[in-house]
């Protein structure tokens, strides 16, 4: 806060000194211009003093020729000066697009990897599994299914880790941590699933048909359980970790606005900090 003032105060004292030189230089330029040949016709009027070869006209001929050459050197001058200035905020300009490119696309890719992970990340995913194998009569394919679900999570967890830099792991290391809980929940959920799977192939293939029907019941008032739990899981704490997804890239996406900016302020004010 003490910085911005200090720089808000400086600037706004660089800025009145410029103002007041150049009502000085313009001045001065004015009273050279009305001036000089008022003071020529007083010097030639009264024809005294020191006799010179040449009259008033030739001194006023002399006289504009001077300023006819000080105004074409300053008008280069000028030119010169705003190519300069031109060139200058290109090249700041084109500074500021490029980081703003490198970092918004670097984050970008992040978060299209954090994307990857909450898809695979979905609790309700092993509530569709489940009921799909059980319905379709395919045990072992479920097992197979959920043990891929936890596989992918990992994976697509795994992968963020390994994409992002250790210096930008500080600014989703809250997202990070709230994702890896929610794998290891849903890791537990599909791990309930899978027995309750094996206990269902089992009951299956018994050829008590009563035991099959207690076997089945039971079985059902445990995926019940489960998927209560499940549907809990996604309320909870997967809604809070997509609004955590949002919250967490807009915060690092205006950073990067804001420190380009800041960049851009810095060569302006060539290069204070």
């Amino acid at each position: 806060m003490e910085y911005h003032i200090q720089e808000n105060t400086e600037r706004y004292s660089e800025g009145v000194m410029k103002k007041k030189h150049i009502i000085i230089s313009v001045g001065c330029f004015l009273l050279i211009i009305i001036g000089g040949p008022i003071i020529i016709n007083e010097l030639y009027k009264s024809n005294k003093g020191y006799v010179t070869v040449w009259n008033g006209s030739d001194m006023l001929s002399y006289f504009g020729a001077i300023l006819g050459t000080v105004a074409t050197i300053l008008g280069a001058i000028a030119t010169i000066w705003v190519l300069n200035r031109t060139i200058t905020f290109s090249l700041k300009q084109l500074r500021y697009e490029r980081y703003i490119q490198k970092q918004g696309n670097k984050w970008a890719n992040i978060e299209n990897l954090f994307v990857c992970a909450l898809i695979h990340a979905q609790p309700l995913t092993l509530n569709s599994i489940y009921l799909s194998s059980i319905s379709n009569q395919s045990t072992m394919i479920g097992c197979a299914e959920l043990q891929k679900y936890i596989y992918d999570a990992k994976g697509a967890f795994d992968n963020i880790v390994g994409t992002i830099e250790d210096s930008d792991l500080p600014k989703v290391e809250k997202l990070l941590d709230a994702l890896r809980k929610i794998n290891d929940i849903n890791s537990q959920q599909a791990n309930s699933f899978f027995d309750l799977l094996m206990s269902y192939h089992m009951i299956s293939n018994n050829s008590d048909e009563s035991a099959r029907t207690i076997g089945s019941l039971a079985l059902l008032e445990k995926q019940k359980a489960i998927s209560a739990k499940i549907d809990k899981i996604h309320s909870n704490d997967y809604l809070a970790l997509l609004n955590l997804k949002k919250e967490c890239f807009k915060e690092i996406y205006q950073n990067i606005d804001d420190e380009a900016k800041r960049i851009l302020d810095q060569d302006k004010s060539g290069g204070r900090r």
